[in-house]
């Protein structure tokens, strides 16, 4: 019978100790969170001087002179634009926010062998996938666009591999910790003395 033990000791991605593998993403993932959270934050900001469009932050701080100055019709329009884009900025900066705290935890679990807060990141990869997929084949059937929908599959695809490597890791780990509960469970015996 094999001892997996040392199956999970000798587990390897890409000639890497797996852990080494899953610290180093988790790292990479949570600077470009982190990233992404900075710029969800501060979108409100930029994205008038990115397009170009002053109105952008206008039409929050003072509504009524816009609506003065485009008439009704090209006010509702914009306002409604305007109001999507916040939104999405809004799902953005909290997709980003979720995913800086889960890198966290993978960061913190892998560095000092925690199994438990590897496995709430592995849980939390789990339902973002799903959760992607779902989306991937509502939006390929409502929008009938299969080129968006297959590409977010293969994001999905490649991102399940790197799930695939935090389980080994969480696997790894957590055998990693019975046998050292074990070992203060039961210490060994101390050898006999001569006289």
């Amino acid at each position: 019978m094999l001892d997996r033990s040392a199956i999970m000791r000798h587990a390897k991605c890409c000639c890497v100790p797996v852990e080494t593998a899953t610290f180093i993403f988790a790292v990479f993932s949570s600077v470009i969170s982190g990233f992404a959270t900075v710029a969800a934050a501060t979108a409100n900001t930029w994205l008038g001087a990115v397009t170009g469009d002053e109105n952008f932050q206008q039409i929050w701080d003072d509504p009524e002179s816009i609506r003065q100055s485009m008439g009704d019709r090209v006010y509702n329009q914009r306002f409604a634009d305007y109001s999507a884009a916040l939104a999405a900025m809004m799902f953005f900066f909290t997709c980003s926010v979720v995913s800086f705290i889960f890198s966290v935890f993978l960061c913190y679990g892998t560095h000092r062998r925690r199994p438990g807060f590897v496995k709430a990141y592995l849980v939390y990869g789990v339902v973002v996938t799903i959760l992607m997929m779902t989306g991937a084949v509502l939006y390929s059937w409502a929008a009938e666009e299969i080129i968006v929908g297959s590409m977010i599959l293969i994001g999905c695809g490649v991102y399940s591999i790197i799930l695939l490597m935090v389980q080994r890791t969480y696997e790894t780990l957590r055998v990693e910790q019975s046998r050292n509960s074990g070992q203060l469970l039961c210490p060994e015996p101390e050898p006999c003395m001569k006289s």
